[in-house]
């Protein structure tokens, strides 16, 4: 079966895809949201997007995504002469329906993407994918209501949080995309099933697929698990480059020594770009950026400017959105 459902599945013979920002601004009106942003990602590595609220994480998972206008700044893409990479992105609240099965959702959008496919072979990916992210257990029971919204008419008590949030996972997985962007995928999830979301990231990865996602405060082992690292500040670039020696690096810069060697990573991190050494650290990170993607590999980068987001070509694909409010009216 293996056979079967492969050529559904990312070529990781394909080229490599860099995505290269720099001077990225973002304004809402007279504020401005980014300044001066500027980072790199590669696949076959997950780069994590951290900072306190309101820092602009998810503003630029917008910029690099096309959801969002530039104000200054380039975001380039190279896909090493390639087509241009498929895109998935999986927004911060997932919105399924109730009463279908994890099963089911999987099978619907196998249907959407995979139309062509011998029925054989969706079911064989549908299953593989139920399986590499956890859900082969919890396949066939209702998905239920998130647990804010969860009443006991709904058969049994439905997904975790965590299994929520794999499910969203999984269905942007069935597409097989190069490039992978999540908004704040492990919040509201305990560090238990934070980890376990950042694990199948990583198992996406491992496939030469580019992972970025916007985390707020990870645990321990969900950050070890991260390659690259941007941290963010009040809209600048406070740091980027590996995730394991972020730390020391900022500390270094900022000239501020741990005095608690038992916080985390992260919890450091967030300390150090709430301190007064935090221009410093804008100021290492701007001298540390590469050249401007204009002055690399010219014909090789499809590069985006300032001016308004592309408009998303969606094919055969229904609104989950919209298939609630109809749920909701009763059809």
């Amino acid at each position: 079966m293996e056979a079967d459902y492969a050529r559904l599945e990312t070529d990781a013979s394909a080229p490599p895809v860099e995505i290269v920002w720099d001077g990225v601004g973002v304004a809402a009106g007279a504020k401005e949201i980014l300044v001066e942003a500027h980072g790199r990602a590669v696949s076959g590595r997950v780069l994590a997007l951290m900072g306190p609220s309101g820092a602009g994480k998810t503003t630029l998972l917008n910029a690099l995504s096309e959801r969002a206008a530039l104000a200054a700044g380039v975001v380039a893409v190279d896909a090493g002469g390639g087509p241009r990479p498929s895109v998935a992105f999986l927004q911060q609240d997932e919105v399924f329906l109730s009463m279908l099965t994890a099963r089911e959702h999987l099978r619907f959008a196998a249907r959407l993407r995979h139309w062509r496919a011998p029925f054989a072979e969706r079911e064989a990916r549908v299953d593989a994918v139920l399986a590499e992210f956890g859900l082969a257990d919890v396949a066939d029971g209702a998905v239920g209501a998130p647990a804010t919204e969860r009443l006991s008419a709904v058969r049994g008590r439905g997904l975790s949080g965590g299994e929520r949030k794999r499910l969203g996972i999984a269905l942007e997985a069935l597409g097989a995309p190069r490039v992978f962007y999540l908004d704040e995928p492990t919040t509201g999830l305990d560090s238990g099933l934070a980890l376990g979301v950042v694990a199948s990231l990583r198992r996406l990865a491992a496939r030469e697929t580019l992972v970025v996602l916007s985390v707020h405060q990870p645990g321990a082992r969900a950050f070890a698990l991260f390659d690259d690292l941007v941290v963010l500040a009040k809209g600048r670039t406070a740091y980027h480059g590996p995730a394991a020696p972020a730390t020391a690096a900022l500390e270094a810069v900022a000239g501020l020594a741990r005095a608690d060697l038992v916080v985390s990573d992260s919890e450091r991190l967030m300390e150090l770009v709430g301190s007064e050494g935090l221009p410093k650290l804008v100021a290492a990170a701007a001298r540390a950026r590469g050249p401007p993607p204009a002055a690399k590999a010219g014909a090789r980068y499809a590069a985006r400017r300032v001016g308004a987001p592309r408009r998303c070509r969606v094919a055969a694909a229904v609104s989950y959105t919209h298939l609630r409010a109809h749920e909701t009216r009763g059809n």
